[in-house]
Formats: structure tokens, C-alpha cells, sequence
């Protein structure tokens, strides 16, 4: 977790990834490892979604980094959370 970044708060910052068809959902900690597992899986650069993600208290703020082709319906952004969730706690260990 040293790549990660942190703000004034001391929350650590992370990135994330969903495809257009929300088959491929990607966190990772930093901006470089998750475009690494992105070509890794041979993802069109237009069917992706990357997002910034932040916890913030039970909530986690995210923030679009690279802007698709198609429309972020409410499924993308349920989809990501739910694997932001998942990588919070494998990464806290909880």
C-alpha cells in the first residue's frame, strides 16, 4: 500500500474500474496496476469506466477519472461499490 495515495484527512485514496456490461469490475491501489490488469484482460479503453474512490465514514466517495463512451447508469456505480467494499475489507482484514 505504499502507491496509495492519501489527502489532508489521512483517507487512503484508491482506483477503480467497471465495463460497460459490469462483467469486469477492477480495484486496485494504485492508477498504474489497475490499467496493467486492465490490459491484462484485453478491455476496450471505450468500454471502461475508471473512477478515484475514497472512503468516507460508511460511505465511499467516488470520483470519474476517465470518462466512457457509454452512459453510467445506477447498476455501474452499485456494481463498483460493491467491489470497493469487498477490496476495504480484505484490505483491513475485517
Amino acid at each position: 500500500m505504499a502507491n496509495s495515495r492519501s489527502d489532508n484527512n489521512g483517507e487512503k485514496k484508491f482506483f477503480g474500474a467497471v465495463t460497460k456490461n459490469c462483467k469486469t469490475v477492477i480495484v486496485d491501489n494504485n492508477k498504474k496496476d489497475l490499467r496493467k490488469e486492465i490490459a491484462q484482460r484485453r478491455v476496450a479503453k471505450n468500454n471502461i469506466a475508471m473512477f478515484e474512490c475514497q472512503p468516507n465514514g460508511i460511505k465511499i466517495k467516488t470520483k470519474l477519472t476517465h470518462k466512457p463512451r457509454f452512459k453510467l447508469m445506477a447498476r455501474h456505480h452499485v456494481v463498483l461499490k460493491d467491489a470497493c467494499l469487498v477490496f476495504l475489507e480484505d484490505r483491513t482484514g475485517v
